[in-house]
């Protein structure tokens, strides 16, 4: 599939003014796109504003962390008339979001889009009176605060699971729409892009019932490069997210009815095993710089399920997307010889990263409606692509590389759909491939870190000046009466803290990366030298039989770091999760209490463990990039920052090594996590209880 450019916009005509924008038009363009195949189309003026709409939905608005409207944010932009997005009572509608970063950007500066498909239902990003779906339920704004350079495009449908779709008579094309909007906002007065800027690279997202136009795409891309043939020319949709849209009946094309749309026929698995064979041609013949360069902007597939499902088919959409993994896993076991992933306790191969683009299983939980919200699901998949949250290992190594600069261009001329600026401008966190394993830590516990495939947020994110109250601690998740008890604990662990030891975010300038964890520069050759040390004791220990550590030293397969660098609304993640955590264990012994569950003594109990387990986001040294949680491979099982996890830490050659040697580094422990140490030269950072 080519890129598809819309043709030049005509001249601006005279502004109109409509009853749902005062002002008048702010974009005042007439626009002309290509249709698909070519044939002309009705010319249609886009404008600000939905016809008859009240709320969000009447003009631009400002939407804050907080979801409600701001002096800064995200600029959220209801466009009417668009020619590329099915004609819904006669008006092409999409909702445009533009973060800070899109603004700050500057001249000729590369800016990659996303186009999210919702699900059945016309009504997804109508008001009706109230804050619409994608600010108040997805919170889809609030998690695209800190994307780096990445425009997000939400088409209305009328039902995306029809015939019908997102697209204009003759299809939807994603490419199409983005270039259409892109003509819009250039034309803007003042413009709301950079000047001269260049469209880069396209992720298409789909939840539930937009899947059926995701799957479209996908049989179209195979359709075009004759099946499973590795066409390497640049294809339209560079990258795809999943929210529990893989979907349970068989397709007609590309399927059969046993396997449904994930079976080795299905088409989820076709088009990720034709991405797969793409990238294959690629890296074959190539250096490992090169290698390298092309996997920091290559194909990602990213999939989050929820915990609903038919109630015919129990846990059918984590099911769908374990299946997936296990298709994605199995093909690169088959080609392990060449491309061997676990790469000991060194850096991890190219294996072990091309495997960490292709990640099915990132997450699952929460229910079906809020899959996009729950736990922040959606920022965290955004993180896995090029330039936003997360710059993998292989996006380091390729811009650090000698030959960064010759290497880069190569792989983008393979990869055509690429372009060289996204590479230079990734700048952020992951988690070490080495422990991206189906062996994770239990999800939630402790801590609560992102796990094997997640990371924490970009530094940009979540900045606040006052902690948050105790009306923002609740994830919608549970009873009324347990939201409640949540908020009485918070306040009360809020208000035991000491208000001057707050420290909201640390400037981006003074954050570094070791790894690929996000640190204060300050500690970054400390940490880097301790993650030396380690790895050369443990070599050095597995090597001599004779040792008094050699036994466990050979049951060791890697040491890391896991995660440093946390902003607010991650810890507030953490905060919530771990809570929740503890609630779930309790469950049982709380139903015994005299004045029940969430009474006076379960409340103590509860303030107790929290005041041991997790800091008041805000209050950590690792809101100051001060503090790191540790990670290690043991007998194949990853260890990391899980409260589950603590007597199997007690026995790992990691947690001794890190007792008898982290102080030389300047790291100190903590006596509830051994995972956790807080680099404490110079009395810097927070009493080493706070964590």
């Amino acid at each position: 599939m080519q890129r598809r450019a819309a043709s030049a916009p005509a001249t601006a005509p005279a502004a109109s003014t409509t009853a749902a924008d005062a002002g008048g038009d702010p974009f005042g363009l007439h626009l002309l796109p290509t249709a698909s195949g070519g044939a002309a189309v009705v010319q249609r003026q886009a404008h600000v504003g939905w016809a008859g709409a009240g709320g969000m939905n009447r003009g631009e608005a400002t939407i804050g962390a907080d979801g409600r409207a701001a002096a800064q944010g995200v600029r959220r932009v209801p466009l009417e008339g668009l020619t590329t997005v099915a004609a819904e009572r006669g008006q092409g509608r999409a909702i445009v979001l533009i973060p800070p970063s899109v603004a700050a950007a500057p001249a000729n500066a590369t800016i990659d889009a996303l186009v999210h498909l919702h699900g059945n239902g016309a009504a997804r990003y109508d008001d009706h009176g109230h804050a619409p779906m994608d600010v108040r339920i997805y919170h889809l704004e609030q998690q695209l605060m800190a994307s780096q350079r990445l425009i997000g495009i939400l088409p209305q449908s009328n039902n995306p699971g029809s015939d019908g779709q997102f697209g204009p008579r003759g299809g939807f094309h994603p490419g199409d729409l983005v270039a259409e909007v892109f003509e819009v906002l250039r034309a803007r007065q003042p413009p709301a892009l950079p000047a001269n800027v260049q469209r880069g690279q396209l992720t298409l997202s789909a939840h539930s019932g937009g899947g059926t136009e995701l799957r479209r795409q996908m049989a179209r891309e195979l359709d075009a490069s004759g099946g499973d043939a590795p066409a390497l020319p640049g294809d339209a949709i560079n990258h795809v997210m999943l929210f529990d849209c893989i979907n349970s009946s068989a397709p007609r094309h590309h399927g059969d009815d046993t396997d449904g749309y994930v079976g080795p026929n299905g088409i989820f698995w076709r088009w990720t095993r034709h991405r797969l064979e793409r990238d294959l041609a690629a890296l074959a013949g190539r250096s490992e710089a090169e290698r390298l360069a092309y996997l920091a902007t290559s194909t990602r597939l990213i999939g989050t399920s929820s915990n609903d499902s038919d109630p015919a088919d129990p846990g059918a959409y984590p099911r769908r997307c374990r299946k997936l993994q296990r298709l994605i896993d199995q093909w690169f076991d088959g080609h392990a010889t060449a491309f061997p992933r676990g790469g000991g306790t060194g850096a991890p191969t190219v294996g072990d990263l091309w495997h960490d683009n292709y990640v099915a299983t990132l997450r699952a939980g929460g229910e079906h409606v809020e899959v996009l919200a729950h736990r922040d699901n959606f920022a965290r998949a955004l993180a896995h692509l090029p330039g936003q949250g997360t710059a993998t290992t292989a996006t380091s190594a390729a811009t650090t590389a000698t030959a960064a600069t010759a290497t880069t261009a190569t792989a983008t001329a393979t990869n055509t759909a690429t372009t060289a600026t996204t590479t230079t401008t990734t700048t952020t966190t992951t988690t070490d491939a080495t422990t991206a394993t189906a062996t994770t830590p239990p999800a939630h516990e402790g801590h609560a870190e992102p796990t094997a495939h997640e990371s924490p947020r970009a530094a940009t994110r979540g900045v606040r000046d006052r902690p948050f109250a105790a009306a923002d601690m609740d994830d919608r998740a549970g009873s009324p009466e347990e939201a409640d008890f949540i908020r009485e604990v918070y306040q009360a662990q809020l208000g035991g803290m000491n208000l001057r030891r707050f420290h909201p975010a640390v400037d981006p300038s003074e954050l570094t990366t070791v790894e690929g964890v996000r640190v204060r520069e300050v500690i970054a050759a400390d940490l880097s030298a301790l993650l030396a040390a380690a790895r050369a004791a443990l070599e050095a220990a597995q090597g001599d039989a004779a040792a008094a550590d050699h036994a466990a030293a050979a049951r060791t397969r890697s040491v890391g770091v896991h995660n440093g660098y946390r902003d607010m609304v991650t810890e507030r993640v953490a905060w919530m999760d771990t809570m929740r955590g503890h609630l779930a264990r309790t469950a049982a012994h709380r139903a015994t209490l005299d004045d029940g569950p969430f009474g006076a003594a379960a409340h103590r109990e509860a303030l107790r463990f929290m005041r041991g387990a997790k800091a008041v986001p805000g209050f950590s040294n690792h809101s100051q990039g001060l503090a790191v949680d540790f990670k290690t491979t043991v007998d194949g099982h990853g260890l990391g920052p899980s409260t589950s996890q603590r007597p199997a830490w007690r026995r790992a050659w990691f947690y001794e090594w890190l007792r008898a040697h982290a102080g030389s580094f300047h790291f100190r422990p903590i006596a509830t996590e051994e995972w956790h140490y807080d680099h404490r030269e110079g009395g810097a950072g927070l009493p080493s209880h706070d964590h």
